[in-house]
């Protein structure tokens, strides 16, 4: 095993015809990133030299953040293309991509196999160690040196798995009897970590578009990301996902899910109606032992965490899953479920309540800024109006005040943003815009009158974005609200989302489909008062 593991380190030889076709037309698609942004952001920056680095440094963040897939001579090898991405870029070529592919295969394998060495060996807790932010930062030199940091990494993992694990009366506990605890939670422990970091991998060289296709969508998302962080390369799915959080339905197999502390997923609760529901076979308690999507491998979930469990769920809206779970009795039931889209999504949505105490005060929860999909953007459904309906009901309760909670709103419609602060005052500027062409716009309440004009109160963290600090900041302005909190996140920019065609212009936007979408900076954003928002 060693000697296959050397040879591999030593000399990487794999063939790249067969992925010629794909890599020209994701390599088309990063110069079209290039020619949007150029054609509608803000500050496009230039593609150059600097551009290059850039890019090439987070290509390799992005792909191998923990630094335990590629190896010191990789990065040699790819050494060249540090300078000369933006000519890559501009001029459509596929030399960086195809070798970039070729080596991430070869070393996701290879650190797949080094996992099942690495595994082998005993985490003994009891022994001091440590993994220096030079050693962590650092890509390996050595195959032992590979081994090593997969060995710290798993061990790490485990001791946070550990950590978690351990009973409230632990301190309480002999010394004996704690050795006992953690001696017998290391294998499992151990076994856990190292099947997390497999099915990491297995999802990426099984991706169902194909190694290369997943590479060329970070290759995208990479140089979109290098203008500016809030500009972003969407693949279909992705669209999808950016979609949902603005409110148009998610798609969805119809169960909620729980996790064990000692590792796997449970179901929680089924929603009527829904696939998982219709399928009859799936009840509250059942223990998932396998996911295996249209087209893949199985994958062993008999022990995942529930984040990584959602982000396997998310991976396809449009192709069928089949789920192996575990009854109560024992047995195990298969079943093939593929998603629909919810009825009604409750977790971002709007939700009101009453406080009592010496003075009855309203509360309005509002996680998003979604838009209202449902009737192409006529308002009826989008969270503005879903606040104000909340308002009247808890006007009814006759509330003395007023609580809107923005914490964790990472923002979202600014058309919403707008409709919102009008609810609060009479008429007039809620923000202003200003574009590449540095004329400054200016977004009105052209509605008169408010919906509610009591005391009010916005709740902030260093969460709230965009949107959220479009409202906080308009009702500042105005004096119509206290705000409470910690400092927002400071997004103070809007972005549109584009189908990847430069044909495409402001007008024609709502007529052009595309395969692939881009989210841009097309503005900067200002408060009423001349400020940042």
């Amino acid at each position: 095993m060693k000697k296959v593991i050397i040879s591999i380190f030593a000399l990487l030889v794999v063939p790249v015809l067969s992925r010629s076709q794909p890599a020209a037309k994701i390599a088309h698609q990063a110069f079209l990133v290039t020619r949007m942004v150029g054609k509608f952001h803000v500050e496009p920056k230039p593609v150059d030299a600097k551009f290059s680095a850039e890019v090439f440094s987070t290509m390799l963040d992005n792909t191998d953040p923990d630094r335990i897939y590629f190896t010191r001579s990789d990065i040699d090898r790819l050494g060249p293309y540090k300078k000369t991405l933006d000519k890559e870029i501009l001029l459509s070529k596929t030399g960086y991509l195809t070798l970039f592919t070729s080596i991430y295969e070869v070393r996701l394998k290879t650190a797949d196999s080094l996992v099942d060495v690495v595994a082998k060996k005993s985490f003994d807790f009891n022994l001091p160690g440590k993994l220096t932010a030079a050693e962590d930062t650092a890509f390996p030199v050595s195959v032992s040196a590979w081994q090593q940091k997969l060995f710290k990494k798993l061990k790490a993992d485990a001791l946070s798995d550990l950590v978690d694990a351990l009973p409230l009366n632990f301190k309480s506990l002999s010394q004996v009897m704690q050795k006992a605890f953690i001696d017998s939670a290391e294998v499992p422990l151990r076994k856990k970590a190292a099947s997390s970091l497999k099915r990491k991998i297995a999802e990426i060289l099984q991706n169902t578009h194909g190694l290369i296709q997943y590479v060329g969508d970070i290759y995208c998302q990479t140089i979109a990301s290098c203008f500016d962080p809030h500009t972003e390369f969407f693949p279909p799915e992705e669209k999808e996902n950016f979609e949902s959080i603005l409110g148009k339905q998610r798609f969805e197999f119809g169960f909620k899910i729980k996790g064990d502390k000692n590792g796997g997923v449970f179901i929680d609760n089924l929603e009527p109606g829904s696939p998982a529901f219709r399928s009859g076979k799936l009840n509250k308690g059942d223990k998932f032992i396998s996911v295996q999507w249209e087209g893949k491998d199985a994958v062993d979930v008999s022990d995942i965490s529930v984040d990584e469990f959602g982000k396997l769920l998310d991976e396809s809206d449009h192709t069928t899953a089949s789920f192996s779970v575990k009854k109560a009795d024992g047995s195990i039931v298969k079943m093939s479920l593929q998603k629909e889209q919810a009825s009604n999504d409750d977790d971002d949505r709007v939700k009101s309540f009453i406080l009592k105490g010496e003075h009855t005060i309203g509360y309005i929860y509002l996680p998003v800024f979604y838009e209202d999909w449902d009737t192409n953007n006529q308002g009826l459904n989008g969270c503005a109006n879903d606040v104000g309906r909340e308002i009247l009901k808890l006007k009814k309760e006759n509330i003395d005040g007023l609580i809107l909670d923005l914490r964790n709103n990472g923002g979202g419609s600014a058309d919403e943003a707008t409709e919102l602060a009008g609810i609060f005052i009479d008429a007039g500027p809620v923000q202003q815009e200003k574009g590449r062409d540095a004329k400054i716009y200016t977004l009105k309440d052209v509605n008169r009158g408010t919906i509610y004009d009591g005391p009010l109160v916005i709740l902030v963290n260093g969460y709230s974005a965009s949107a959220s600090e479009i409202v906080a900041g308009a009702l500042q302005d105005y004096h119509r609200a206290v705000i409470v909190g910690a400092n927002t996140y400071g997004k103070a920019t809007a972005q549109i989302v584009f189908p990847l065609d430069t044909t495409v212009t402001p007008e024609t936007l709502a007529a052009k489909q595309s395969e692939d979408y881009i989210k841009i900076t097309v503005s900067k954003l200002y408060r009423v008062n001349g400020s940042t928002a």
